[in-house]
């Protein structure tokens, strides 16, 4: 996960309860873990979003980051991530407005789907949500980011509003988008924006998906920076 072309080192930062120990603990760990990151140099802080399992306990990427946010000075926080399709695009266009303002521009959204689980059922709108593809909805985004937005569609529908908030960083803090799928490098190349790739490939693969990323940002006339 890099922001620039130079190299960027971070730490995610995945709220795991292991046996034994407290949701408290584990919320302390994670800022002991964040402080001692920056102290030691690292540039970024990568935070999760997890909903109704027995493990992972961040419920909310965006209010995690928030927090960090206000503890640390130096390291960029990013969501990763945000699970997009569980929220609406102008609710998350004003809170990632809102930690660019108070960060001063620290803060990154990255933007994925997760896994088509009991979440989808009971805090989204159902599985169509996770199906649907962001480009909509981060389309919304951006538009919520440079002013006046609007919306008719099967997923989204609502008139002309202008966003109260606007972004300290012109054009909005950056987005990433999680890609682990040749359907999900795609929402990425088609959208323009890098790519978020986890853990769960290894480096042979994820040469592989940047340069199908590249090919199809290419086809899309969009640039290839993920």
């Amino acid at each position: 996960m890099t922001l620039a072309d130079d190299a960027c080192f971070g730490i995610l930062l995945g709220t795991h309860r292991s046996p034994g120990r407290t949701d408290g603990d584990v919320f302390r760990d994670t800022l002991t873990l964040a402080t001692r990151a920056e102290a030691l140099g690292l540039d970024e802080l990568w935070v999760t979003e997890h909903h109704l399992g027995d493990a992972a306990i961040g419920s909310s990427a965006l209010a995690l980051a928030a927090f960090l946010l206000g503890h640390t000075k130096r390291s960029t926080v990013g969501t990763a991530v945000t699970l997009l399709p569980l929220h609406h695009p102008i609710h998350v266009a004003e809170q990632a407005a809102l930690l660019d303002q108070l960060s001063g521009g620290r803060s990154v959204l990255g933007v994925g789907r997760g896994h088509s689980t009991t979440e989808y059922e009971v805090i989204g709108r159902g599985i169509g949500d996770w199906r649907r593809g962001p480009a909509e909805a981060l389309d919304l985004i951006h538009a919520a980011w440079a002013g006046e937005v609007s919306a008719s569609s099967e997923a989204y529908a609502f008139p002309a509003v202008t966003p109260t908030l606007a972004p300290l960083t012109r054009s909005g803090p950056p987005v990433y988008i999680a890609a682990g799928s040749p359907a999900t490098i795609e929402d990425a190349a088609s959208s323009g924006l890098p790519m978020l790739l986890f853990f769960d490939e290894n480096a042979e693969a994820k040469v592989e998906m940047i340069a199908l990323h590249a090919k199809l940002a290419a086809d899309a006339g969009r640039p290839a920076d993920g």
